[in-house]
């Protein structure tokens, strides 16, 4: 059995039409395939390429232009060619991570929210207040930042306290008073969202 390979490119349309021509001869068409190549989607230095076909010859190489994950953003233009084997080369360029942000496994993440807030003690004048780590450190957590408020009164003042545990006492509190507690986790990359509030009121 007879085959025949033939280029169709470069197009100016969104589609073609293939026709065939009986010259007579003692043959039979038995089957046609038609086929592409293509630069499967990747991500690569914090950005994603998306998949394209490739160039019309063996020799072309396609540009693409990277666009950066989710909180990151661009160093130099990331940028890599498609060959027209169907595979990515030379990458040039690359995105980093925004402030607040840790690069892992192809993303750029924070830790997730401090879970369960609870008291554990509390006088007149103090609370001391457990937490567990997040589900999610994304990193090694450096330390832990409790801000505080007397309830009805964030816009006035807060407070803000620091701990290397997963446990604080904050002091200096009034007697008989309600206070709104949150607890965030930083790392070496930036912060956390502060987690839900915990209304504690002082005795």
């Amino acid at each position: 059995m007879c085959s025949q390979v033939r280029g169709v490119g470069p197009l100016n349309r969104r589609g073609f039409y293939l026709a065939f021509q009986d010259i007579g001869a003692c043959i039979a068409l038995t089957s046609v395939r038609v086929y592409y190549k293509h630069c499967v989607g990747v991500s690569r230095n914090l950005a994603v390429f998306t998949d394209v076909v490739t160039g019309a010859d063996s020799s072309s190489l396609v540009e693409v232009r990277g666009q950066c994950v989710d909180h990151a953003e661009e160093r130099d233009t990331p940028k890599m060619y498609c060959s027209a084997e169907g595979e990515w080369l030379v990458p040039i360029g690359r995105c980093v991570c925004s402030a607040g942000f840790e690069e892992h496994r192809d993303s750029c993440v924070a830790p997730s929210e401090v879970l369960a807030i609870r008291q554990e003690n509390t006088s007149q004048n103090s609370v001391t207040l457990l937490w567990h780590e997040p589900n999610q450190p994304n990193g090694v957590i450096l330390e832990y930042d409790i801000k505080y408020h007397e309830k009805d009164h964030e816009e006035q003042s807060y407070s803000t306290l620091k701990s290397k545990n997963t446990s604080a006492r904050v002091t200096g509190l009034k007697p008989g008073t309600k206070y709104i507690f949150q607890v965030r986790a930083r790392t070496s990359a930036g912060c956390g969202r502060f987690s839900q509030n915990i209304e504690i009121q002082t005795g």
